[in-house]
């Protein structure tokens, strides 16, 4: 198995807990790691056999544009989930996001695994 990573995918959406902190969007960063098989696109040398990241990042982005959220949390399962329904190739989904909202610290960030079921 390996991995496809996204790093630094800038996002911008409303989030927040209160009503002021989701009145205006705000920068988010992922960070993505996206578990797949990649030999037969390592022989075949064609997008179709593999994760197409442009395609990836267009998901996250539109999720982030539909939607509102309270947490983190929700937003980076609600990624996560599309990412494992959307793609097939994809067999687990490590995402991590992070906010900048402490002055103090360089942000807040959740980080969670999401495996495709067998199901």
């Amino acid at each position: 198995m390996a991995k496809i990573e996204i790093n630094n995918l800038k996002v911008c959406l409303c989030i927040g807990v209160t009503e002021a902190e989701r009145a205006y969007p705000q920068m988010l960063s992922l960070d993505l790691a996206l578990a797949t098989d990649i030999r037969k696109a390592s022989m075949s040398d064609q997008i179709e056999d593999t994760i197409d990241y442009m395609q990836v990042s267009q998901t996250i982005k539109s999720i982030s544009e539909k939607s509102s959220f309270c947490l983190l949390e929700k937003f980076v399962s609600e990624v996560a989930l599309a990412l494992l329904d959307n793609f097939a190739l994809i067999q687990e989904v490590h995402i991590k996001a992070t906010k900048n909202v402490i002055p103090e610290a360089l942000g807040v960030s959740v980080s969670a695994n999401f495996l495709r079921s067998d199901s």
